[in-house]
């Protein structure tokens, strides 16, 4: 870490990235005590005045390397739409619609076509569950806060509830 990067010499430019990440750097020696705040503000001008890599490692002088923190793994990936989510969202939409057009005709259709805007309320809703993908609804929301009748799963249940 002290050094310029591996393989080519201090005269390659720094990049903002780079700068923030020896700022980063410089504020955990502080931290650990390693540096005083006077010795911490100079050097953290000298990082952010630093055009080269060289400068950079000029700033970290008489510092040892940090030891990199282990890498936080990633979260799960996001759940893809499963085949049957997009029926059940157009039957979301169509059940409604066809109710309400069905009392339009039934009533002698006169007047504006006022199923259009059932369907439009609806058409909004199921696109936004649609959109929203699998696990994100309100049932999924109120199995995650317990509220479903069963114990969230890392919970133990209380005993005779089960």
């Amino acid at each position: 870490m002290n050094d310029a990067p591996p393989g080519g010499d201090g005269s390659l430019r720094a990049s903002d990235a780079e700068r923030d990440a020896a700022a980063a750097e410089l504020r955990q020696h502080l931290e650990d005590g390693r540096l005083t705040m006077e010795e911490f503000t100079e050097r953290l001008d000298e990082v952010y005045a630093a055009r080269t890599h060289g400068q950079l490692a000029r700033a970290r002088r008489e510092l040892p390397p940090l030891s990199r923190p282990a890498p936080v793994p990633a979260g799960p990936r996001p759940a893809r739409p499963r085949p049957g989510d997009l029926a059940r969202s157009l039957t979301g939409l169509a059940s409604p619609s066809l109710i309400s057009t069905g009392v339009w005709l039934a009533a002698g259709h006169r007047g504006a076509f006022w199923p259009g805007w059932v369907m439009l309320a609806s058409g909004a809703a199921a696109l936004r569950r649609f959109s929203r993908g699998p696990g994100r609804g309100r049932r999924a929301r109120m199995r995650r806060l317990g509220m479903d009748g069963w114990p969230p799963s890392d919970r133990q249940a209380p005993p005779g509830t089960l």
